[in-house]
């Protein structure tokens, strides 16, 4: 597979190869496999206890998006290594032939970095952080902004799995809403998102006050979910590593327009909670057409 940006001058490819296969072979020893999103997560790790300006995680280049952490290489250097792995939908294991051709003393990278065998080990030695808790550690303990958890873990997923809510659960989820309003970046690029989430949480909140939200969660929940989504284009424009920066434009764009999509989905829920009129989830023609107008004229303008 050809490997993006290739000459870029501080990334070492055999670094980044080295470590996914060590992390295989130290997940096989404990028979364990591992999915693709989850290895995002655990490399992700790895590079932030390691520092960010070790030299190592030079060569683990991430953005924040949807899923939080993502880097395009490692997802490359998986793909390159195929051959080498058992692949159990969704998971991938490292095939016994292969890991029989190597011992604790086969990767150089250890004896390079001697400090990634201890990061790994406490990684993948306590099996129930690193099959139930690890996903939710990134947001809290490495995430670039303390909103990120509980909108992601809180808010997100309630909207995103929850196809009724119970009373006992809309008073915290007020509160989260409060929580993750307030704790917002803080930051001018960010300025007319936090707006347009904060008439939703007030919206919610007015919704609350008249025992509407159970009734309500339908309709709402489709503009919880854009809500996220929105602000996760934010997040990658804001937060990645200078590798990404020949996207910085394209993304900035994608979250503005996104953000007056947003805008119009919020206006159109109004009239729902102020007006009791009826919600329409899908958006105008000519609303759908805001977000390639701007597109278009970066791309080919």
């Amino acid at each position: 597979m050809v490997r993006i940006i290739e000459d870029y001058k501080n990334l070492d490819y055999k670094d980044l190869d080295e470590l996914l296969m060590l992390l295989f072979y130290r997940l096989k020893k404990r028979n364990m496999s591992i999915t693709h999103t989850r290895l995002q997560k655990a490399i992700f790790i790895i590079k932030m206890k390691l520092g960010k300006e070790h030299t190592l995680s030079k060569s683990l280049p991430y953005y924040w998006y949807n899923h939080g952490p993502f880097s395009n290489y490692v997802a490359d250097s998986l793909h390159d290594m195929i051959n080498d792995l058992d692949y159990k939908s969704p998971s991938y294991r490292l095939k016994d032939n292969k890991f029989e051709k190597f011992d604790n003393e086969s990767f150089n990278i250890t004896k390079k970095y001697p400090s990634v065998k201890y990061i790994i080990s406490d990684l993948i030695n306590n099996d129930k952080y690193f099959y139930e808790r690890l996903y939710e550690d990134v947001y809290k303990n490495f995430g670039p902004y303390k909103c990120l958890h509980p909108f992601k873990f809180e808010i997100f997923r309630k909207a995103d799995e929850d196809r009724e809510i119970s009373p006992k659960s809309v008073d915290h989820l007020i509160n989260t809403f409060f929580e993750c309003e307030s704790t917002l970046p803080i930051d001018n690029f960010f300025i007319e998102y936090n707006d347009i989430f904060s008439n939703l949480v007030s919206m919610l909140d007015t919704l609350n006050d008249e025992d509407r939200i159970i009734d309500s969660w339908t309709a709402l929940r489709e503009p919880i979910k854009k809500s996220w989504y929105t602000f996760a284009k934010g997040l990658r424009a804001r937060n990645r590593d200078e590798i990404y920066n020949y996207n910085q434009k394209f993304w900035e764009i994608e979250f503005k327009d996104c953000t007056k999509l947003l805008s119009l989905t919020i206006r159109n829920l109004e009239d729902f909670v102020y007006n009791n009129d009826s919600y329409y989830v899908s958006l105008n023609e000519s609303h759908q057409k805001l977000l390639n107008s701007t597109l278009g004229n970066y791309l080919y303008g």
